[in-house]
């Protein structure tokens, strides 16, 4: 197949001048649009440290290796909302600015602590009858939602727990409502 001069001339010439306008027409790259995104989901404090340049001097450091990437991503949005930029890489890899690395791992203690179920304030709880720690703690019987239709609200207190495994339903002498 052979292309005539002014075929050739045409593809050379208007082909960049065609991607030119597109890129024009459809704005930033996607690249930029993911950029300007993530950034928009930054805390305002995050946000703030950007714009003085808060983390232009200094490097990087690595705070931890997880075993597991939602496990990275928790750590993360932890380190995120209490102002202090963190990022994952590799999946499993929790990044944040070498000038923050000490509060950050701080709140890594703290966050393993409380996993871990150190903390003297918090007790794992576990269904008696089926060992799952899947649970929910109502505060209030649905049937109070009733009286809205009826009667002025009552409502009325519960405090259970429910096993969201196999559904038993118990009460504890010792919870606050």
């Amino acid at each position: 197949m052979h292309f005539t001069s002014q075929e050739i001339f045409l593809f050379i010439v208007l082909v960049p001048v065609l991607i030119f306008i597109g890129k024009k027409i459809r704005g930033s790259t996607a690249a930029e649009k993911s950029a300007s995104v993530a950034a928009e989901k930054l805390p305002p404090e995050i946000r703030r440290k950007f714009a003085q340049g808060f983390y232009r001097e200094g490097g990087q450091a690595l705070l931890a290796v997880f075993a597991e990437n939602s496990e990275a991503q928790v750590v993360c949005e932890l380190l995120l909302d209490r102002g202090i930029y963190a990022r994952v890489e590799g999946g499993v890899q929790v990044i944040v600015h070498a000038r923050e690395f000490a509060a950050a791992g701080a709140l890594l203690a703290e966050h393993r602590r409380i996993a871990a179920g150190d903390d003297a304030g918090w007790q794992r709880r576990i269904c008696p009858q089926c060992g799952s720690d899947m649970l929910s703690y109502q505060k209030f019987h649905p049937s109070a939602l009733i009286l809205l239709l009826g009667a002025p609200f009552l409502p009325v207190k519960t405090g259970r727990w429910i096993c969201l495994a196999c559904g038993h339903k118990w009460k504890e002498n010792n919870q606050k409502g």
